[in-house]
């Protein structure tokens, strides 16, 4: 194997110390271990101890200033050379602090085991530079294989929750938890532990919602909760201070005496009324307004979002230590949908038996969602993607195991199903159709699809190419 670069040669046991001369460092017997250390070169920046020669197999965070410390991370964590390597801290400074670095400053003489054992992990990469932020990123976790990727809160975020060491990786203006998601959809993260369950806006995805208690009626928020009370003689229900009197209570409308209650009145089951229309009525609704786009939407209407802590799963070890993520991607996704060039790669297969074999039969179908962008403006592009997803798992349910299935972009699927016919694909296509049933809204709108398919028998030209077919199959459906 060719010699390892600096990237991944983690051989060299120099230990840097990075110390703040503003705040001054930190008051822990780490801080006083590392100030002792001549051999521990310190600097003032990261930027000056990045310029020199020496590539440093360790770094010491020597202060005790939270934000100074997470700017050193962020600037380490991002760095392409120096992404991976361990940097610990003289103190405990806050849990973001902690989940961007490698613990506290183990004593000197234990420091250089920790050195010697992650050089050993880090000397079974077989890669010679990490050529993105992935890369860099699935080392860092399979250098470290008890770490899991941990939330914080951040009440500054619009989603609240933040993953300090994802967003310290991911590729820039794309932020943690969205990268998240597409490397779970890769399988090389996996949830471990759910931490929390948050309700978005259905417009703007922000978790800072504001719970509002409003009238059945009018939707006013000026309502209030009081006790009615409820005349037997004429029925007349008013708020209980209209019954009070000088001699006692008696009803305002019809003014009878009212001594005993069950007898000659009750408690009404309403207790609210509203300011704004008058109505009354025993519970109010509840409206969750966004703090960010003042969006107002029904609690029943609000996404999901689950919070969990990640760990690298078996397939993102594999793709760290041997690179396998550049030439051989994953052949499907969570959902089952496999990736363009699997699929692809069947079809010209099926392609080539056909023309040597005339027996052989095979259906190719490709479904559009036509109304995707009408949706997403009436609706919001929130509610829109999840009833194209909704829509999408479905579809898996209704076709057989043996057909194939690939999402060639959003609202758009190709379905490859061997051994079917003309007739087949009939059938197939009114089972697709009755799924939009399943995605009306309450005001009557529906996913609405077009479908275009082709069986092998129907195929004047054989040597067209899987991609020429599924092109021109792609266009007929979007039309």
């Amino acid at each position: 194997m060719e010699q390892r670069s600096a990237a991944t040669d983690c051989r060299l046991p120099a230990v840097a110390r990075l110390r703040d001369r503003l705040t001054g460092p930190a008051n822990s017997p780490a801080s006083a271990w590392y100030q002792s250390q001549s051999e521990a070169a310190s600097f003032d920046r990261v930027r000056e101890m990045l310029d020199e020669q020496q590539r440093f197999s360790a770094v010491i965070i020597d202060t005790n200033n939270p934000d100074q410390a997470i700017d050193w991370l962020r600037e380490l964590r991002a760095h392409p050379d120096f992404g991976h390597r361990l940097v610990y801290l003289t103190q405990d400074l806050g849990p973001e602090v902690a989940a961007l670095g490698d613990g506290l400053a183990p004593p000197p003489t234990r420091l250089r085991a920790d050195i010697e054992a992650f050089n050993s992990r880090c000397a079974s990469l077989q890669v010679d530079q990490f050529v993105n932020e992935e890369e860099r990123l699935l080392a860092f976790l399979y250098l470290r294989p008890d770490i899991h990727v941990q939330p914080v809160i951040d009440t500054r975020d619009q989603g609240y929750y933040r993953y300090p060491l994802l967003d310290a990786f991911s590729p820039s203006g794309h932020d943690g938890l969205a990268w998240s998601d597409g490397m779970r959809r890769a399988r090389l993260l996996e949830p471990v532990k759910l931490v929390d369950r948050l309700r978005q806006c259905s417009s703007c995805t922000s978790s800072h919602l504001n719970y509002v208690d409003i009238c059945t009626e009018c939707k006013s928020i000026d309502i209030g909760e009081n006790i009615f009370l409820h005349c037997y003689t004429c029925g007349y229900v008013a708020p209980q201070e209209q019954f009070v009197g000088r001699s006692g209570l008696s009803c305002a409308k019809c003014d009878v005496k009212l001594k005993h209650i069950g007898v000659d009145y009750d408690r009404a089951l309403e207790s609210f009324s509203c300011n704004a229309c008058s109505a009354r009525f025993i519970e109010p609704n509840v409206e969750a307004h966004c703090l960010h786009c003042q969006t107002a939407s029904a609690t029943t209407e609000l996404p999901e979002r689950r919070i969990y802590t990640f760990r690298l799963t078996d397939e993102g070890r594999l793709a760290a230590r041997s690179g396998s993520r550049r030439q051989a991607p994953a052949t499907h996704d969570t959902q089952l949908n496999l990736n363009s060039a699997y699929f692809e790669q069947t079809l010209s297969w099926l392609l080539q038996l056909r023309q040597r074999h005339n027996e052989v039969q095979f259906g190719v179908l490709a479904v559009h969602v036509r109304n995707a962008a009408t949706l997403s403006k009436s609706l919001s592009h929130v509610r829109a993607q999840q009833l194209v997803d909704s829509f999408g798992r479905r579809l898996h349910e209704v076709i057989r195991t043996t057909d194939l299935v690939m999402r060639a972009a959003e609202g758009e699927w190709f379905i490859l199903s061997p051994q079917t016919d003309r007739a087949g694909l009939v059938n197939l296509r009114r089972l697709l159709e009755s799924l939009t049933a399943a995605t009306e809204q309450a005001d009557g709108q529906r996913l609405e699809i077009a479908c275009c398919d082709i069986a092998a028998e129907e195929l004047k030209d054989l040597g067209i190419g899987a991609r020429v077919l599924l092109a021109e199959l792609q266009g007929r459906a979007g039309e």
